[in-house]
């Protein structure tokens, strides 16, 4: 999703239409970008292209991942943390490459959807 997005621009209304077809939506947001004020304008750049479109995103949970945080020092991820904080939002901390929190991404994911967790 781009900036413009509401307005057609990229995949525009396609994409939003098949988002919005979606029971909740998970934010992935890279942090190996290293610059906290340039890591969280991007996901408020997301949020206000949903916010502008013709659909309801704001009654669809929202889960938000800070990914690659292998590739982050401590005072990115805890900035990051911060500001998304102080915006109510609980991001986790998330590693694919090292399975950091994964499965607490899952039982998130889980409980959201109202089912229980699958047991390893």
């Amino acid at each position: 999703l781009i900036a413009g997005a509401s307005n057609g621009e990229g995949l525009g209304d396609e994409f939003l239409r098949h988002i919005d077809r979606t029971k909740l939506l998970i934010h992935l947001v890279s942090v190996e970008n290293q610059d906290p004020e340039k890591i969280i304008s991007d996901y408020q750049t997301i949020q206000d292209e949903l916010k502008k479109s013709a659909y309801n995103f704001d009654s669809k949970v929202h889960i938000v991942a800070l990914s690659k945080c292998e590739l982050a020092d401590s005072t990115t991820l805890d900035k990051c943390v911060s500001l998304l904080n102080k915006m109510n939002i609980e991001p986790l901390t998330i590693s694919s490459l090292n399975r950091i929190n994964i499965d607490e991404l899952i039982n998130k994911i889980y409980i959201e959807l109202d089912r229980e967790p699958e047991k390893n």
